[in-house]
């Protein structure tokens, strides 16, 4: 079913609830994409090559590398926390041999003074003035060894270099070399001669990972490496100061959607509001997350942030800066735990996709009420009332056939197109198109300033052809765009074709786009919190 112009050239077809609406392909998606393969190509190998290095050396810890050069490239700092001996310390001077940076290392014992780490001013008297000499934050890696042994007071010298990249000596301001970067070790607090790092140290931190034991192959490469030589020794500088500052731009360029923005910041109110958590993530943190999510799509060779990027590193950033309750202290929770069930309780909105829209559409219908009259009120009131008989949301189709198999799920709503692999796994089910369904445009689209505009369109006329509508409808279970294509009633068992399509209803998207924000806000907060 489809409309035509007059010279045949564009036609539309209602397609059921579930297609993604393909606007501005060209533009949009295949641009994007061209524009990753060519990054690809390019800062892949450098960082890879930077990865692959230091595991010559940190042997079986690549997931830990990874994230410590995320941080490095988000220029945050790193808190690595664990027992002695597992490699804590040589992992940061690989960092500074492979990125070949500066590098500086210091010690932290109890007698440490702030002026050890920022530096102080010595009187010279051959010049008649004060001369300052650089502490160990001039440079652009420090390695702040067991910093948890150190006095607060000589903690608290590195707080502006971390938060400002400035260090401030007798009231005169100086200005730490760039890139620059703080791998912190500490062990765990309650060993001897050690004291819990204040919050407002905690908060600088972007991460805090943990390395633990190797694997049992890998200690055995550990001992093997090691029979005759040190493979620190052995590393090979890969890239360069000014490199690195490149790579940082780069991933400072890396877009992220707002629909990501609110998922992070779901992510970190939901810290705000556990019953468990005392205080929860500050801005600062929120800040942190986003920029780590952005590192973590560039090393992945993508130049825009996807849900995973934020999940991979959500506790990393998250769990060292929160303050557990009393009581859940006493229970034994970790707040890793915690981090944990968050992102299990903060779902990624699904109405992001075409799918959402239409649920709201259906719900305000549910409620007797026309969603374009009050904007959806309605309708989320009805699905905040339905909520109880909701077993889960899907993100794919595919992900129903478990659920039918196991019995999870008696009834779904569902797409045309994913209806034949769920039928053939559960071949009792039966799939109807329910009067009041909602369907979706599936177009192809030309943009404004094609290329070669002829070439579109004999592309488009090819896809609306008989012969390929013919292919494809039956191939992807879609009704046909093409009217002089027809299918039999066997055929068209599990499609919205026919009669059955002309009565569907459709999703007013001009309606839809303005308040889109609003609704997934909405949408989180009643279906997925």
């Amino acid at each position: 079913m489809g409309c035509h112009d007059s010279k045949n050239r564009i036609q539309v077809c209602k397609n059921t609830v579930g297609k993604k609406i393909l606007t501005d392909f060209a533009e949009s998606k295949q641009y994007k994409y061209n524009r990753t393969v060519m990054r690809k190509r390019g800062h892949m190998r450098k960082t890879e090559a930077m990865i692959n290095e230091i595991e010559k050396v940190i042997i079986g810890k690549r997931e830990v590398i990874e994230q410590v050069l995320m941080t490095i490239l988000a220029k945050g700092h790193v808190l690595l926390e664990d027992i002695p001996g597992v490699g804590k310390t040589t992992l940061a001077l690989s960092f500074a041999k492979v990125m070949g940076v500066d590098y500086h290392r210091i010690q932290f014992t109890p007698d440490v003074t702030p002026s050890d780490v920022v530096g102080f001013s010595l009187y010279d008297r051959q010049s008649g003035e004060f001369q300052y000499k650089p502490g160990a934050v001039m440079c652009n890696l420090l390695l702040a060894d067991e910093i948890n042994r150190t006095s607060s007071k000589t903690q608290a010298a590195l707080l502006e270099v971390m938060e400002e990249g400035n260090a401030t000596v007798d009231g005169k301001t100086y200005e730490i070399p760039k890139p620059f970067t703080v791998i912190a070790t500490q062990n765990p607090f309650g060993s001897a001669g050690t004291q819990m790092l204040p919050q407002s140290q905690m908060d600088r931190f972007m991460v805090k990972l943990s390395m633990g034991y190797p694997d049992f192959e890998s200690q055995i490469n550990i001992l093997r490496d090691r029979q005759t030589e040190q493979p620190l020794d052995l590393l090979q500088m890969i890239s360069s100061r000014e490199e690195v500052q490149q790579l940082q731009q780069e991933v400072k360029e890396v877009e992220v959607a707002d629909d990501i923005l609110r998922y992070i910041t779901l992510l970190v109110e939901a810290t705000r509001q556990n019953d468990k958590i005392q205080l929860g993530v500050s801005p600062r943190g929120a800040l942190a997350l986003n920029n780590m999510a952005k590192a973590s799509a560039y090393i992945n060779g993508r130049d825009y942030v996807i849900p995973d990027d934020v999940l991979r590193v959500f506790a990393k950033v998250c769990a060292h800066r929160v303050i557990l309750h009393p009581r859940a202290k006493v229970a034994g929770i970790q707040a890793e735990e915690i981090m944990e069930q968050i992102t299990h309780q903060v779902s990624i909105p699904e109405i992001t996709t075409t799918f959402g829209p239409a649920m709201v559409y259906v719900a305000s219908d549910h409620a007797g009420v026309d969603v374009t009259t009050d904007n959806g009120e309605a309708a989320f009131k009805a699905l905040a009332d339905l909520k109880p008989n909701l077993v889960k949301t899907y993100t794919k189709s595919s992900d129903l056939i478990n659920m039918f198999t196991s019995g999870e799920v008696a009834a779904a709503v569902v797409g045309d197109f994913g209806v034949p692999t769920i039928v053939a796994a559960n071949p009792t089910l039966v799939y109807v198109t329910p009067d009041g369904a909602y369907a979706n445009f599936n177009t192809i689209n030309v943009t404004k300033n094609c290329a070669n505009k002829e070439l579109a369109y004999e592309y488009i006329n090819y896809r609306i052809s008989e012969e390929l509508q013919t292919k494809t409808g039956k191939a992807l279970n879609e009704a046909p765009t093409n009217m002089d294509v027809t299918f039999t009633e066997e055929e068209s068992k599990d499609m919205t074709y026919g009669d059955k399509a002309a009565k569907v209803k459709v999703v007013d998207y001009a309606f839809v786009n303005p308040i889109l924000n609003n609704w997934i806000d909405q949408w989180n907060r009643t279906i997925n919190n």
